[in-house]
C-alpha cells in the first residue's frame, strides 16, 4: 500500500463531513473483513478501501455513520447505516494450496466474488469488485435523474418482422338484389409486420346452415374467400394503432333456395376486391385484439347456365373481432 493511497484516503476523511450535506452521492458505509491480510497491513488495506469509495462518481463514503469503537480509523459501519458496503477477504488451505477471494456486495444486492490468483494484484481486483458492487446500488439509477427519465419514459414499442396467426369470428351481410341475408363467419388469419406495413393471407368461411324457405329469396349458405392483404398501420409502434387494409382474392358462393321448378342450389365463384378498417390492441404483448370493419365488392355476376337462382351482384360487409398470437 503506497503513500498515495494513505494520502488521498485521509484527505477525503478531512473533507468528508464538508461535502457530504451539498454532496449527492449515494451513501455508504465501507465494512472491511479481512482476516487473511496481515495485521500490520490492515490499517492501510481499510484506507484503500475507503479511496476506492471516494473515486466513484456515484457513491460517497457516510462520514455521519462511522463506528469508531469497533474502527479506530471509523471506517467500519454501525447499525444506524442504510447502505453497508461490505467486503470479505477471505484465504483457504485446500489440499494443500492456498487460494484467496475477494467479495464485495451492498446491503440488499448479490455479491460480486473474486478469485485472486497468486500472481495478480489484491488491490486491483479490490478496485474490481468495489466497482461491481458499486453499480448493483438501485439510488445510482435513481440518481441520474436524465437516464431515470427517459427509461421511465420509453414507451415499448411494437416489435418488427414479428409473425402472427389469428382467428376471427364476424357476422356477415350480403346483398342480392335488395335483399340482405346475414349469416355468421369465421376466418383464418396470417400477417407479418413490416414496419408500418403488413402482408399477410386471409382464409374466411361465412355459413347459414338452414332451409329456403318458401319464399323466392335465395339463401347464401355458404360464402367462402382467399384473400392476399396488404394493411398499413397509423402508429405502428404503438399499443394501439388503426389500419387500413386491402385485398383481392377469390370468392365462392352457394345459394340454396326455389324457383319455377322446385328447389335449386347455385354454386358460383370469381374475383373479388376487399377493404378493411380496423383497430389492433396489446400490439406489445404476444396476444393481440382487432376489431375491424370490411367490404367485398366482388367482379363478377352471380349467376349459372344450369339456374336461374340468382343472377345479380353480390356485395357483401362484414364487422367482427379477432385475436392474433
Amino acid at each position: 500500500m503506497n503513500a498515495a493511497v494513505r494520502t488521498m484516503a485521509l484527505a477525503g476523511l478531512l473533507s468528508c463531513a464538508a461535502v457530504a450535506s451539498a454532496d449527492n452521492r449515494g451513501a455508504v458505509c465501507p465494512l472491511v473483513n479481512a482476516p487473511g491480510v496481515p495485521p500490520e497491513a490492515q490499517q492501510a488495506f481499510r484506507l484503500l478501501v475507503e479511496a476506492e469509495v471516494l473515486r466513484s462518481p456515484t457513491h460517497r463514503v457516510d462520514c455521519a455513520q462511522r463506528c469508531p469503537d469497533a474502527d479506530p480509523l471509523g471506517l467500519g459501519t454501525s447499525a444506524g447505516c442504510a447502505v453497508v458496503l461490505q467486503l470479505d477477504v477471505v484465504d483457504l488451505d485446500l489440499l494443500g494450496q492456498r487460494r484467496r477471494s475477494v467479495t464485495a456486495w451492498l446491503t440488499g444486492q448479490s455479491p460480486h466474488r473474486l478469485d485472486v490468483p497468486p500472481d495478480a494484484s489484491l488491490e486491483g481486483l479490490l478496485s474490481e469488485a468495489i466497482v461491481h458492487a458499486l453499480a448493483t446500488d438501485p439510488r445510482a439509477v435513481m440518481a441520474d435523474e436524465e437516464a431515470l427519465e427517459a427509461a421511465l419514459g420509453k414507451e415499448v414499442a411494437a416489435v418488427r418482422g414479428v409473425m402472427s396467426y389469428g382467428v376471427e369470428v364476424a357476422e356477415t351481410t350480403l346483398w342480392v338484389g335488395e335483399e340482405a341475408t346475414w349469416s355468421p363467419a369465421l376466418a383464418l388469419r396470417i400477417r407479418r409486420g413490416l414496419g408500418a406495413f403488413h402482408v399477410g393471407g386471409r382464409l374466411r368461411v361465412a355459413f347459414l346452415p338452414v332451409e329456403p324457405g318458401e319464399s323466392a329469396t335465395p339463401v347464401p349458405t355458404v360464402n367462402a374467400a382467399f384473400e392476399p392483404e396488404f394493411a398499413w398501420f397509423v402508429s405502428p409502434e404503438a399499443n394501439t394503432s388503426f389500419y387500413l387494409a386491402g385485398g383481392l382474392g377469390v370468392n365462392v358462393l352457394r345459394f340454396d333456395g326455389r324457383d319455377s321448378e322446385g328447389r335449386s342450389s347455385l354454386v358460383d365463384w370469381g374475383v373479388h376486391l376487399t377493404g378493411r378498417v380496423g383497430v389492433e390492441f396489446l400490439r406489445v404483448a404476444d396476444v393481440r385484439a382487432d376489431l375491424f370493419a370490411s367490404a367485398t365488392l366482388p367482379w363478377f355476376v352471380t349467376d349459372h347456365s344450369a339456374s336461374k337462382l340468382v343472377d345479380d351482384w353480390t356485395p357483401s360487409v362484414e364487422v367482427g373481432f379477432g385475436v392474433a398470437f
